[in-house]
Protein backbone atom coordinates (compact mmCIF):
# COMPACT_ATOMS: atom_id res chain seq x y z
CA UNK A 1 0.00 0.00 0.00
CA UNK A 2 0.87 3.74 -0.54
CA UNK A 3 -0.38 5.37 2.74
CA UNK A 4 2.19 5.14 5.01
CA UNK A 5 0.15 4.56 7.97
CA UNK A 6 -1.23 1.47 6.37
CA UNK A 7 1.82 0.00 5.88
CA UNK A 8 2.26 1.11 9.10
CA UNK A 9 -0.45 -0.83 10.58
CA UNK A 10 0.41 -3.79 8.19
CA UNK A 11 3.88 -4.55 9.69
CA UNK A 12 2.12 -3.82 13.50
CA UNK A 13 -0.12 -6.78 12.86
CA UNK A 14 2.66 -8.86 11.22
CA UNK A 15 5.08 -8.18 14.52
CA UNK A 16 2.04 -9.60 16.57
CA UNK A 17 1.19 -12.50 14.52
CA UNK A 18 4.54 -13.31 14.06
CA UNK A 19 5.11 -13.18 17.87
CA UNK A 20 1.83 -15.77 18.36
CA UNK A 21 3.62 -17.79 16.44
CA UNK A 22 6.75 -18.05 17.89
CA UNK A 23 5.31 -18.48 21.47
CA UNK A 24 3.30 -21.46 20.27
CA UNK A 25 6.80 -23.16 18.89
CA UNK A 26 10.01 -24.22 21.11
CA UNK A 27 11.51 -25.34 17.71
CA UNK A 28 14.54 -23.59 16.26
CA UNK A 29 14.25 -24.76 12.62
CA UNK A 30 10.29 -23.35 12.47
CA UNK A 31 11.27 -19.69 14.55
CA UNK A 32 13.35 -19.43 11.54
CA UNK A 33 10.97 -20.27 8.75
CA UNK A 34 8.47 -18.52 10.18
CA UNK A 35 9.88 -15.26 10.45
CA UNK A 36 11.56 -15.16 7.16
CA UNK A 37 7.61 -15.86 5.96
CA UNK A 38 6.46 -13.14 7.73
CA UNK A 39 9.35 -10.73 6.27
CA UNK A 40 9.25 -11.64 2.74
CA UNK A 41 5.10 -11.51 3.04
CA UNK A 42 4.85 -7.98 4.60
CA UNK A 43 8.25 -6.55 3.23
CA UNK A 44 7.46 -7.62 -0.50
CA UNK A 45 11.05 -9.18 -0.32
CA UNK A 46 12.69 -10.66 -3.27
CA UNK A 47 15.35 -12.63 -1.20
CA UNK A 48 16.37 -12.99 2.36
CA UNK A 49 18.34 -15.51 4.95
CA UNK A 50 19.25 -15.66 8.20
CA UNK A 51 22.75 -16.96 9.96
CA UNK A 52 22.80 -18.54 13.61
CA UNK A 53 25.96 -19.14 15.43
CA UNK A 54 27.17 -22.17 17.14
CA UNK A 55 25.48 -21.97 20.11
CA UNK A 56 22.05 -22.03 18.42
CA UNK A 57 23.16 -24.41 15.60
CA UNK A 58 24.22 -27.14 18.45
CA UNK A 59 20.27 -27.61 19.20
CA UNK A 60 19.14 -27.53 15.69
CA UNK A 61 17.89 -31.40 14.57
CA UNK A 62 18.45 -32.50 11.38
CA UNK A 63 22.12 -29.77 10.46
CA UNK A 64 25.17 -30.77 9.72
CA UNK A 65 27.13 -30.95 13.07
CA UNK A 66 30.15 -29.38 11.00
CA UNK A 67 30.19 -26.50 8.45
CA UNK A 68 32.72 -25.06 6.96
CA UNK A 69 31.76 -21.27 8.74
CA UNK A 70 30.77 -21.25 12.36
CA UNK A 71 28.28 -18.72 11.27
CA UNK A 72 25.10 -21.63 9.86
CA UNK A 73 22.59 -20.58 7.05
CA UNK A 74 20.10 -21.95 9.37
CA UNK A 75 16.82 -21.14 6.68
CA UNK A 76 16.29 -19.23 3.04
CA UNK A 77 13.78 -17.50 0.92
CA UNK A 78 14.21 -16.63 -2.70
CA UNK A 79 17.59 -16.61 -3.12
CA UNK A 80 18.64 -15.81 -6.53
CA UNK A 81 20.95 -18.40 -8.87
CA UNK A 82 24.21 -17.08 -8.14
CA UNK A 83 23.96 -17.59 -4.49
CA UNK A 84 22.03 -21.23 -5.16
CA UNK A 85 25.35 -22.50 -6.74
CA UNK A 86 27.00 -25.30 -5.35
CA UNK A 87 24.77 -25.86 -2.83
CA UNK A 88 24.71 -21.88 -1.82
CA UNK A 89 28.28 -22.14 -1.67
CA UNK A 90 28.93 -18.42 -1.57
CA UNK A 91 26.42 -17.99 1.74
CA UNK A 92 27.87 -20.84 3.39
CA UNK A 93 31.65 -20.47 3.43
CA UNK A 94 34.50 -18.30 4.95
CA UNK A 95 35.32 -15.56 5.77
CA UNK A 96 33.38 -13.32 7.16
CA UNK A 97 30.66 -11.15 5.04
CA UNK A 98 30.90 -7.64 5.97
CA UNK A 99 27.55 -8.33 7.82
CA UNK A 100 28.95 -10.85 10.34
CA UNK A 101 31.92 -9.28 10.71
CA UNK A 102 30.40 -5.88 12.20
CA UNK A 103 28.36 -8.02 14.16
CA UNK A 104 31.24 -10.66 15.31
CA UNK A 105 32.80 -7.09 16.63
CA UNK A 106 29.60 -5.70 18.06
CA UNK A 107 29.10 -2.59 15.63
CA UNK A 108 25.88 -3.87 14.92
CA UNK A 109 23.37 -3.18 17.16
CA UNK A 110 20.09 -2.80 15.04
CA UNK A 111 19.06 -3.22 11.43
CA UNK A 112 21.37 -0.88 8.99
CA UNK A 113 21.04 -0.71 5.23
CA UNK A 114 24.01 -2.28 3.16
CA UNK A 115 24.56 -1.22 0.22
CA UNK A 116 26.79 -3.61 -1.11
CA UNK A 117 26.64 -7.32 -0.15
CA UNK A 118 30.48 -8.68 -0.03
CA UNK A 119 28.71 -12.08 -0.67
CA UNK A 120 26.46 -11.47 -3.33
CA UNK A 121 29.61 -9.95 -5.07
CA UNK A 122 31.23 -12.77 -4.65
CA UNK A 123 28.57 -15.17 -6.34
CA UNK A 124 28.35 -11.94 -9.29
CA UNK A 125 31.96 -12.41 -9.79
CA UNK A 126 32.19 -15.67 -11.55
CA UNK A 127 29.33 -14.87 -13.76
CA UNK A 128 26.63 -15.69 -11.17
CA UNK A 129 23.60 -14.52 -11.57
CA UNK A 130 22.79 -12.33 -8.55
CA UNK A 131 19.86 -10.12 -9.83
CA UNK A 132 21.84 -7.09 -8.57
CA UNK A 133 20.25 -7.10 -5.15
CA UNK A 134 21.31 -4.15 -2.46
CA UNK A 135 20.55 -5.65 1.65
CA UNK A 136 19.62 -4.31 4.45
CA UNK A 137 20.54 -6.91 7.48
CA UNK A 138 19.72 -7.08 11.15
CA UNK A 139 21.20 -8.80 14.17
CA UNK A 140 18.90 -10.94 16.04
CA UNK A 141 19.89 -10.15 19.73
CA UNK A 142 18.46 -11.58 22.83
CA UNK A 143 17.95 -9.60 25.84
CA UNK A 144 21.45 -10.90 27.61
CA UNK A 145 22.99 -9.31 24.55
CA UNK A 146 24.61 -12.56 23.18
CA UNK A 147 24.75 -13.01 19.59
CA UNK A 148 22.87 -15.90 18.12
CA UNK A 149 22.65 -14.65 14.59
CA UNK A 150 21.78 -11.75 12.01
CA UNK A 151 18.89 -12.04 8.92
CA UNK A 152 19.65 -10.39 6.08
CA UNK A 153 16.76 -9.54 3.31
CA UNK A 154 17.35 -8.15 -0.01
CA UNK A 155 15.45 -6.54 -2.69
CA UNK A 156 15.88 -5.62 -6.29
CA UNK A 157 15.75 -2.27 -6.43
CA UNK A 158 18.81 -0.25 -5.42
CA UNK A 159 17.55 1.49 -2.89
CA UNK A 160 18.19 1.76 1.00
CA UNK A 161 15.42 0.44 3.13
CA UNK A 162 13.27 3.37 5.39
CA UNK A 163 13.80 4.35 8.56
CA UNK A 164 10.13 2.55 9.16
CA UNK A 165 11.44 -0.58 7.81
CA UNK A 166 14.69 -0.44 9.63
CA UNK A 167 13.01 -0.31 12.88
CA UNK A 168 10.46 -3.14 12.00
CA UNK A 169 13.46 -5.38 10.78
CA UNK A 170 14.86 -4.14 13.98
CA UNK A 171 11.87 -5.23 16.42
CA UNK A 172 11.33 -8.78 14.63
CA UNK A 173 15.14 -9.63 15.16
CA UNK A 174 14.56 -8.93 18.93
CA UNK A 175 11.52 -11.37 18.70
CA UNK A 176 13.01 -14.25 17.22
CA UNK A 177 16.03 -13.69 19.31
CA UNK A 178 14.15 -14.27 22.25
CA UNK A 179 12.11 -17.27 20.43
CA UNK A 180 15.53 -18.71 20.03
CA UNK A 181 16.95 -18.34 23.27
CA UNK A 182 13.65 -20.25 24.63
CA UNK A 183 14.02 -22.96 22.38
CA UNK A 184 17.69 -23.45 23.38
CA UNK A 185 16.76 -23.53 26.50
CA UNK A 186 14.07 -25.65 25.99
CA UNK A 187 16.09 -28.05 23.94
CA UNK A 188 18.73 -28.17 27.24
CA UNK A 189 16.05 -29.22 29.20
CA UNK A 190 14.74 -31.59 27.08
CA UNK A 191 18.25 -33.71 26.82
CA UNK A 192 18.90 -33.14 30.25
CA UNK A 193 15.51 -34.73 30.97
CA UNK A 194 16.14 -37.96 28.51
CA UNK A 195 19.25 -38.10 30.24
CA UNK A 196 17.91 -38.34 33.64
CA UNK A 197 15.06 -40.76 32.29
CA UNK A 198 17.59 -42.54 31.04
CA UNK A 199 20.08 -42.83 34.34
CA UNK A 200 16.87 -44.01 36.58
CA UNK A 201 15.86 -46.50 34.14
CA UNK A 202 19.56 -48.11 34.70
CA UNK A 203 18.92 -47.31 37.96
CA UNK A 204 15.41 -49.17 38.27
CA UNK A 205 16.56 -52.68 36.11
CA UNK A 206 19.39 -52.47 38.80
CA UNK A 207 17.44 -52.31 41.57
CA UNK A 208 15.16 -54.91 40.29
CA UNK A 209 17.69 -56.82 39.94
CA UNK A 210 18.84 -57.18 43.61
CA UNK A 211 15.08 -58.72 43.95
CA UNK A 212 14.31 -62.42 43.90
CA UNK A 213 14.02 -62.78 39.83
CA UNK A 214 13.61 -66.38 39.52
CA UNK A 215 10.21 -68.69 40.88
CA UNK A 216 10.01 -68.90 44.60
CA UNK A 217 9.84 -72.02 46.02
CA UNK A 218 10.29 -74.15 49.67
CA UNK A 219 8.76 -77.19 49.96
CA UNK A 220 4.65 -77.38 50.95
CA UNK A 221 4.38 -73.76 50.03
CA UNK A 222 2.76 -71.73 46.99
CA UNK A 223 4.33 -68.75 46.73
CA UNK A 224 4.15 -65.58 44.62
CA UNK A 225 5.23 -61.95 44.93
CA UNK A 226 4.48 -59.15 42.68
CA UNK A 227 6.02 -55.17 43.36
CA UNK A 228 5.47 -52.32 41.29
CA UNK A 229 6.93 -48.58 42.31
CA UNK A 230 4.64 -45.46 42.15
CA UNK A 231 7.47 -44.09 40.37
CA UNK A 232 11.05 -45.46 38.52
CA UNK A 233 12.08 -46.21 41.82
CA UNK A 234 11.37 -46.37 45.12
CA UNK A 235 12.57 -48.18 48.51
CA UNK A 236 9.97 -51.27 48.69
CA UNK A 237 11.43 -54.35 48.75
CA UNK A 238 11.16 -58.41 49.38
CA UNK A 239 13.33 -61.34 49.80
CA UNK A 240 13.68 -64.61 50.58
CA UNK A 241 16.73 -65.97 52.29
CA UNK A 242 17.55 -69.65 52.58
CA UNK A 243 18.53 -70.06 56.25
CA UNK A 244 20.27 -72.96 57.84
CA UNK A 245 18.37 -76.39 58.62
CA UNK A 246 15.97 -76.19 56.42
CA UNK A 247 14.28 -73.07 57.48
CA UNK A 248 13.69 -69.62 55.48
CA UNK A 249 13.46 -65.95 55.70
CA UNK A 250 10.95 -64.21 54.09
CA UNK A 251 11.22 -60.31 54.38
CA UNK A 252 9.36 -57.67 53.21
CA UNK A 253 10.63 -54.42 53.81
CA UNK A 254 10.00 -50.44 52.91
CA UNK A 255 12.11 -47.66 53.13
CA UNK A 256 10.37 -44.21 53.75
CA UNK A 257 9.92 -41.62 50.83
CA UNK A 258 10.03 -42.23 47.26
CA UNK A 259 12.81 -40.60 46.23
CA UNK A 260 16.21 -41.67 44.88
CA UNK A 261 17.74 -41.87 48.13
CA UNK A 262 15.11 -44.40 49.16
CA UNK A 263 16.28 -46.72 46.60
CA UNK A 264 19.76 -45.72 47.47
CA UNK A 265 19.21 -47.20 50.97
CA UNK A 266 17.05 -49.89 50.16
CA UNK A 267 20.28 -51.26 48.41
CA UNK A 268 21.99 -51.07 51.64
CA UNK A 269 19.48 -52.57 54.12
CA UNK A 270 18.80 -55.07 51.85
CA UNK A 271 22.70 -56.33 51.58
CA UNK A 272 22.64 -55.62 55.53
CA UNK A 273 19.55 -57.68 56.05
CA UNK A 274 20.42 -60.66 53.83
CA UNK A 275 24.23 -60.67 55.63
CA UNK A 276 23.00 -60.86 59.08
CA UNK A 277 20.15 -63.59 58.72
CA UNK A 278 22.94 -66.11 58.31
CA UNK A 279 24.44 -65.47 61.37
CA UNK A 280 21.33 -65.02 63.80
CA UNK A 281 19.03 -67.29 65.60
CA UNK A 282 15.61 -65.50 65.20
CA UNK A 283 13.89 -62.24 63.59
CA UNK A 284 14.07 -60.19 66.71
CA UNK A 285 18.18 -60.02 67.39
CA UNK A 286 18.77 -60.10 63.86
CA UNK A 287 16.59 -56.81 63.55
CA UNK A 288 18.32 -55.49 66.42
CA UNK A 289 21.54 -55.61 65.29
CA UNK A 290 20.72 -54.43 61.74
CA UNK A 291 19.49 -51.65 62.86
CA UNK A 292 21.69 -49.88 64.88
CA UNK A 293 23.77 -50.45 61.21
CA UNK A 294 21.12 -49.18 59.15
CA UNK A 295 21.08 -45.96 62.14
CA UNK A 296 24.68 -44.91 61.10
CA UNK A 297 23.60 -44.43 57.08
CA UNK A 298 20.40 -43.22 57.31
CA UNK A 299 19.34 -39.64 57.04
CA UNK A 300 17.60 -38.05 60.08
CA UNK A 301 14.25 -38.57 58.37
CA UNK A 302 14.82 -42.04 56.60
CA UNK A 303 13.60 -45.33 58.21
CA UNK A 304 12.97 -48.80 57.21
CA UNK A 305 9.94 -50.73 58.42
Amino acid sequence: PDDPQERELIRLQAVNELAHRLNESVDIQTTLDATLDTLVKVMQLQAAWIYVTPEIHAHMAGVPAKTAHDFVLGAYRGLPPGLQYNERMFLCHPPDCSCQYQLRCGHMKRAVNIVECTRLQDAAAPGGDTRGQPVAASPALPPSGRQLGIITVATEEWQSLSSAELQFLSLVGSQVATALERARLFNILSNRRRRLQSELEMARQVQAALLPHKELRIPGFDLAAYIESAREMAGDFYDLIPLADGRWGILIADVSDKVDAAAMYMAIALSALRASARLYFGPAEMLTVDNEHLFSYAASSMFVT
